[in-house]
């Protein structure tokens, strides 16, 4: 036998493959209407990827326990930019997780996962403080101290 007594062998290969996952983003608003031209930029690459005419950004293959943020750069227009979500693929399952609101992942391990992200329209509210209610107030208070000078005079010119 080519077998030592212990069943223990030598001179094979062992090949350690790294499990990975592919993910995918989908970006549509609260009507689920697909949203183009959309820009992400994902943990350590350092150029925009936008969402094509369906919406879909190929965010790439990522390694069982990997962790990404996903920050949007380019937001819809007339809709207000997203928070930067943090997502990680569990180590043992190869499960998608985040912690993000407005998110939907589908998919698995095998086929690949897809975030869906909703986006309601938003306006962005003007600055405050500007000129303040000083110029305002001044303005009422002096209206209000004619108003009363005239009510004096007239009343004054009807007792007379």
């Amino acid at each position: 036998s080519d077998c030592p007594a212990d069943g223990v062998t030598s001179g094979g290969t062992i090949t350690n493959t790294q499990k990975t996952v592919t993910v995918k983003l989908i970006k549509v608003d609260n009507s689920d209407n697909k949203l183009e031209g959309v820009g992400f930029t994902v943990t350590g690459n350092t150029s925009t990827l936008y969402t094509d005419s369906h919406g879909e950004i190929q965010l790439g293959s990522f390694a069982w326990g990997d962790e990404f943020t996903l920050t949007e750069t380019v937001p819809p227009e007339g809709f207000l930019a997203i928070s930067p979500m943090l997502f990680a693929i569990d180590t043992a399952t190869g499960e998608l997780i985040t912690s993000a609101s407005g998110v939907a992942i589908s998919g698995d391990a095998t086929n690949g996962w897809v975030i869906t992200i909703t986006n309601t329209p938003g306006v962005l509210l003007p600055a405050t403080g500007g000129i303040g209610t000083v110029p305002f107030t001044v303005i009422g208070l002096a209206l209000m101290i004619a108003s009363a000078t005239m009510l004096v005079i007239v009343r004054k010119k009807e007792n007379a």
